[in-house]
């Protein structure tokens, strides 16, 4: 028996192997990773009978609820990702504004630097060209 599972337009092929706890009955496994239909596509010999069947039957309700819990967490994950994202760029908007305001301070020690140096150069030449002056 050649058995495959669809979804959409994918098509993957699924192993079924003897239950080891009930006679005649088989288990595949498989990991549903959306909602939405499931079909099976089943080719070959069963009992001697040849056949092609399709079961189209929606999946069993328990594993909706997982494929569903499963979905819903992948949704958070996102959701903490994306919050995790605008956080990390606030952060880098912070310190690039920390960065401007240190470069601006930078900017004004500088010139209160080269004020205090040219008060300096000023009042040096002026003692220097003291004049007296007579009475």
């Amino acid at each position: 028996m050649n058995i495959q599972v669809k979804y959409g337009s994918i098509t993957k092929p699924l192993e079924f192997l003897p239950s080891p706890t009930a006679d005649g009955l088989y288990n595949g496994q498989m990991i549903p990773t959306r909602v939405g239909s499931y079909y099976l596509l089943l080719n070959g010999t069963i009992q001697g009978q040849k056949g092609t069947t399709t079961a189209s039957d929606n999946m069993r309700p328990e594993l909706q609820g997982i494929v569903s819990q499963m979905a819903n967490q992948i949704d958070s994950v996102k959701n903490v990702i994306g919050g995790l994202a605008k956080n990390n760029a606030d952060t880098l908007k912070s310190i690039q504004d920390v960065k401007n305001a240190a470069d601006r301070s930078y900017m004004i020690a500088m010139v209160g630097i080269g004020a205090g140096i040219a008060g300096i150069v000023i009042a040096a030449f002026s003692l220097s060209r003291k004049r007296t002056i007579e009475l």
